[in-house]
């Protein structure tokens, strides 16, 4: 029987990889793990299968890494969304991630914000 933490842990590591899955749903086409994604994603099994894929292409990742460098992706896109929208999120132009990384200056959000990212 798995301790409760085992079962947190599970829950936290599900959330972040769940973060990811949208993060390459952006666009599916941007990268070898979205495209494996979106050949799966007819498939009956596509849930299982694309957790999967995730958990390998995350093994050596911390749960903790892989939500804090999600969520970044994640503010990213709806920025992106929200003050041009006329722009592709994904894949990232260097100009794109200027005006971002102006816009968390700008606007005080925390250094980490820049900083978490930068290393997604």
């Amino acid at each position: 029987m798995a301790s409760v933490l085992e079962k947190v842990g599970d829950d936290a590591r599900a959330a972040a990889l769940a973060k990811w899955m949208a993060v390459f749903a952006v666009a599916p086409g941007a990268s070898q793990i979205g495209l494996q994604l979106n050949e799966i994603s007819d498939e009956a099994d596509a849930d299982t299968r694309a957790h999967g894929v995730l958990e390998d292409v995350f093994a050596r990742k911390a749960t903790s890494t892989m939500n804090i460098r999600a969520s970044a992706m994640l503010m990213y896109v709806a920025w992106v969304r929200k003050e041009a929208p006329e722009i592709d999120p994904v894949p990232i132009s260097e100009s794109t991630m200027y005006r971002y990384l102006t816009h968390l200056k700008e606007t005080k959000a925390p250094a980490t914000r820049a900083n978490s990212f930068m290393q997604a």
